[in-house]
Order: structure tokens, then C-alpha cells, then sequence
């Protein structure tokens, strides 16, 4: 292959992981405020009791569902564009049709196994209404199970664009047909539970047929696919991607567990709250990072079916340096403005973590300069190598978790999670550079440079400027709220704005990324002279 065509298709894989990323961060940022909505609609209307006995046999429900796809559904995200890659259509065909089996035979048999277990679990919790609440659920796996088929196509398929619409036609459903069904059934757990069953039914129609749509698209030519290969390889794939999904969750949850396990007594429920609520605004740093992978993996797992490392080391780059583009600002906001951010979003009764969300980005900026690796890996089927990883690292970080949370209590938990993140990101950088042979481009190294100094100009200017507006200042509650959320926002712009000059400064940026600026905000019909100055600016931080 040429020169020239690898960069014309580098140029298209780029647009198409810009294309992606946009469709997945405007979805991921519309679900949460659906979500946020939701969870203040229910907790307002719905009786306290009922709202419990939900969750308590919604987590029954969740737990049986961690297996009840066989990892057949996850496998498809990967094995789509993998098997178009190397142009065996057929064997896409066969696995879309045994996913869908066999995923609605295990949730059948699931569902069966939960509802004759579920007297025995009413009795175990003393709670006569858990039994019927179980089984009035248990049908939720099965929708759940054809949902997550039908949109691991979509994302198999790249149509990110289908795929954030019907996850949040799904969400929006849940709110839409909860509020309807509490004055026909009160404030009641029915209420809950029905307009999250019918959510699914009512959308699993749409994202069938965009499914249906995306797979036409692609060729049916080639072998069929055997038996061997889907329970010697995909099967296996499919179950160690969501161990390592499972096992990743365990690991964040250990430190608020250990943080309540250490703390006193009397404060414990404190301590577990400020810590979870602290670390889950800093977790917002990955929104941006999983709204690339969201079609970063499909793309990966084309380019490895073709066998072409060449273009695979190029999108890695484009992808990890648009990630660290994205994350960096917020991310050094959250490690230098915690206090202005917890005031402006919590209030004042959380400015204690103040100290721990500082320390916790850290990590989570540090985690940015290789988010893209296990993405990568996973899309060359090394997905034992990422529970390696996950494993060892996680493992240090529960350690270390014991010996020094009781001494600095929540920043120790925080200082576990840096640990962490730094084994972590040194691993998958060793494992990428060995298989995929890639790597630390020039730009990253400058991106890093960028950020160390505008962590360093804003430390020397912080003491010009007032940690925060003293409250209160109208005696409004609201008012001051709102005059704390500006006052933040405005720090929050300068940090982004020196940032964005550190970058054009240092050269950070691509021709493709100018590009792929000014196609956004001509799509989004900004003016012509907003577009001509954006661009020119971009263009004075391009490498050459």
C-alpha cells in the first residue's frame, strides 16, 4: 500500500472516529440528563418503601444478568467489523442469528432459575413483597438480553448514530411511561417496575430494524461460521470482556467500601458519601474518553480483520490524541478548582473532599495519556492481557487501600487510585508497544508539556484570585448558587483558555484535527468568520 492511500485512509478512518465520537457524546450527555431527571422524578413521587423494594430486587435481577448473554453480545461489537474486515460476511450472518438464540434461551433459563428462587430470597430478607417484585422483574432480563444484541450490532455495524438514538429513546420510554403509569397505578413499585419492563418493549422494535438496516449494508459472502469458532474463540472473548467490565466495577466500588470499613463508626455513611459523590464528578473525565471508544473499537476491529497494523498505530494515535485534547482541560480543572467545583455543584457540606477529588483526577489524568490502549488491545482479541492488567493493578490498589486509608482516610484511598492508574497505563503501554507496536507519538509529549504549564500558570495566579465567591451574598439561596456556578464556570474558561494557546503554542494539533473543527461548526451553521478565525488559529498549532 502506498503512502498516499494509507493517508487518505487514515483521513477517512479519522472523520469516521470524529463522526462517531460526536453522535456518542452528545447521546451520553442527553442519557444523563434524562437519567438525572428520572432518578428526581421518581424519588419525588414515588412512596420511599416502594422505591426500595425496586432496587433491592433490581439488584437481584442486575446480578443474575451479568452472565445471562454468555458474552455473546459483547462479542459482537468486536467480531462485526472483524469478520467485514477480512470479508466474511457469512460468518456475521450466522453469529447475529445464534446470538440472538442462544442469549433468549440462557435469559429463559435464568429467568426461570430467579423465579422459583425467589421465595426463598423474600423469606432469607423477611420481606414478603420481595418475592412478587423479583418475579415481576425477571422478564427484564430477557428484554435486556435482545436490547444489548441489537445495539452491540449497531456499534459492530459503526452506526453510532442508531445506537445512541435507541438507548436514549429506551431511557427517555422509562421516564415518559413511568410518569403515566403513576397515576394509574399510584406511587407505587408497580408504577417503577412497569415503565422500565415496557421502556424495552417499546424500543426493541426500533433498534431491531436499525439493525436489521445496518447489517444489510455489509457483504454476505465467505464461509459460514463453525462451531469450533464460536466456542473455542468468540464465546471466550465475550465472557472475559464482561469478567473484566465485572471485575472493573468491584475494584472502583473496594475504595468506598474500605473508606466506610476504616472510618469511624459514628461518620462512616458520611465519609462513604463524600468520598463516592467526590470521585463520581471526577469520573466525568471518562465520558469524554468512552465517547471515543465507543467507535474507536469497531474501527480497530475492522483494520485488525484486514491486517493492516500500518493504519491500526495511526487511528490509535488520532483517537489518544483527540482523548487527551478532550481531557486535560477538565481534568487539570478538577485537580486545581475542587473547591470552587464542589461549592458550585454540592455545596458547602462537601467542600471536605475538596483535597480528594484533587488527588483522585490525578490519577484519572494520568489514566487519559493511554485511554485508548485497552480499546486497542481488545480489538486483537488480547483481552486476557487487559484482566492481567486489571488484576495485578487492581490488586496493589486494595492493598494499598488497607494500609492507607486508615491512617489519611479518604486522600489515602485517592492516593491508591493514583497508584493504580500509573501500573495500569505503564502496562497497557508496554503490552500496545509490544503487540500493536505502537508508540508515544511527539504530540502526546507535548500535549503533556502544555498541561504541566498550564498547571503551573494557574498555581502562580491563583493567589491574585479568590477561591470562591464568599456565600452568601444575596442571603437567596438560589441566587448564590447561581452566582457560585458562574464564578466557577469563569475559572473553569480561563483554565481551557490557557490550555488552548499552550496547545497551539507547542504545536498539538494535526491538519485533520483543523479540518474536522471546521466541518463541525459549519454543520452546527456557526458563522463564516467564526469559522475562517478558528480555523486559522488551529492552523498556527499544527506540527509539521
Amino acid at each position: 500500500m502506498g503512502k498516499e492511500s494509507v493517508g487518505e485512509d487514515v483521513s477517512k478512518h479519522s472523520k469516521e472516529l470524529a463522526k462517531g465520537t460526536l453522535f456518542s457524546f452528545a447521546g451520553n450527555a442527553f442519557f444523563k440528563i434524562v437519567s438525572f431527571i428520572y432518578i428526581v422524578v421518581i424519588a419525588k413521587v414515588v412512596a420511599q418503601d416502594d422505591l426500595g423494594l425496586f432496587y433491592l430486587a433490581m439488584g437481584f435481577v442486575s446480578v443474575t444478568a451479568i452472565a445471562d448473554d454468555l458474552g455473546l453480545a459483547s462479542s459482537l461489537a468486536r467480531y462485526i467489523p472483524f469478520f467485514q474486515g477480512k470479508g466474511e460476511g457469512g460468518k456475521i450472518r450466522r453469529l447475529v442469528e445464534l446470538s440472538y438464540l442462544l442469549v433468549i434461551l440462557v435469559a429463559l433459563l435464568l429467568m426461570a432459575g430467579l423465579w422459583l428462587s425467589s421465595d426463598f430470597i423474600g423469606q432469607a430478607y423477611q420481606n414478603p413483597l420481595l418475592a412478587p417484585a423479583i418475579r415481576t422483574l425477571t422478564v427484564y432480563l430477557v428484554l435486556t438480553n435482545i436490547f444489548r444484541v441489537n445495539t452491540n450490532i449497531l456499534q459492530g455495524c459503526r452506526d453510532i448514530a442508531s445506537l445512541q438514538l435507541s438507548q436514549n429513546l429506551q431511557n427517555l420510554f422509562k421516564l415518559v411511561i413511568t410518569l403515566a403509569l403513576v397515576p394509574l397505578l399510584g406511587s407505587s413499585f408497580e408504577a417503577i417496575a412497569y415503565g422500565v419492563i415496557l421502556s424495552f418493549v417499546a424500543v426493541i422494535p426500533f433498534a431491531f430494524y436499525r439493525s436489521r438496516q445496518a447489517l444489510a449494508k455489509l457483504g454476505t459472502g465467505g464461509p459460514p461460521l463453525g462451531t469450533a469458532q464460536l466456542v473455542s474463540e468468540i464465546l471466550p472473548f465475550g465472557l472475559m470482556v464482561n469478567l473484566y467490565q465485572s471485575l472493573g466495577a468491584a475494584i472502583s466500588g473496594a475504595n468506598a467500601m474500605l473508606v466506610g470499613y476504616f472510618a469511624d463508626p459514628s461518620s462512616s455513611a458520611i465519609s462513604v458519601a463524600v468520598f463516592t459523590v467526590v470521585t463520581t464528578l471526577s469520573y466525568a473525565l471518562m465520558a469524554f474518553q468512552s465517547s471515543i471508544n465507543s467507535i474507536f473499537l469497531p474501527i480497530m476491529s475492522n483494520l485488525h480483520g484486514k491486517g493492516n497494523r500500518q493504519q491500526m498505530v495511526a487511528v490509535t494515535e488520532t483517537a489518544q490524541r483527540w482523548a487527551l485534547l478532550l481531557s486535560l482541560p477538565p481534568g487539570i480543572c478538577l485537580i486545581l478548582l475542587s473547591p470552587d467545583i464542589i461549592s458550585a455543584v454540592y455545596g458547602e457540606s462537601f467542600l471536605s473532599g475538596s483535597l480528594t477529588m484533587s488527588i483522585f483526577s490525578i490519577g484519572l489524568v494520568l489514566g487519559a495519556f493511554t485511554a485508548m490502549l485497552p480499546a486497542a488491545l481488545s480489538s486483537m482479541r488480547l483481552v486476557r492481557v487487559q484482566l492481567y492488567i486489571l488484576a495485578l493493578a487492581g490488586a496493589l490498589n486494595i492493598i494499598l487501600g488497607f494500609i492507607l486509608i486508615p491512617t489519611y482516610g479518604m486522600e489515602g484511598a485517592a492516593c491508591a487510585g493514583v497508584v493504580y492508574s500509573i501500573l495500569s497505563s505503564l502496562m497497557y503501554y508496554y503490552f500496545a508497544r509490544k503487540h500493536l507496536e505502537f508508540r508515544v507519538p511527539q504530540i502526546t509529549l507535548r500535549l503533556a508539556a502544555a498541561g504541566l504549564i498550564t498547571v503551573l500558570i494557574i498555581m502562580l495566579l491563583r493567589p491574585l484570585v479568590p477561591v470562591s465567591v464568599p456565600i452568601p451574598l444575596s442571603g437567596v439561596y438560589l441566587a448564590d448558587q447561581i452566582i457560585a456556578l458562574a464564578f466557577a464556570v469563569l475559572k473553569i474558561s480561563a483554565v481551557g483558555a490557557v490550555f488552548l494557546a499552550l496547545t497551539i503554542v507547542l504545536k498539538c494539533f494535526k491538519e485533520e484535527d483543523v479540518g474536522i473543527v471546521s466541518k463541525v461548526m459549519q454543520k452546527a451553521r456557526m458563522p463564516d468568520w467564526a469559522v475562517s478565525l478558528s480555523s486559522g488559529l488551529l492552523m498556527f498549532g499544527v506540527a509539521r
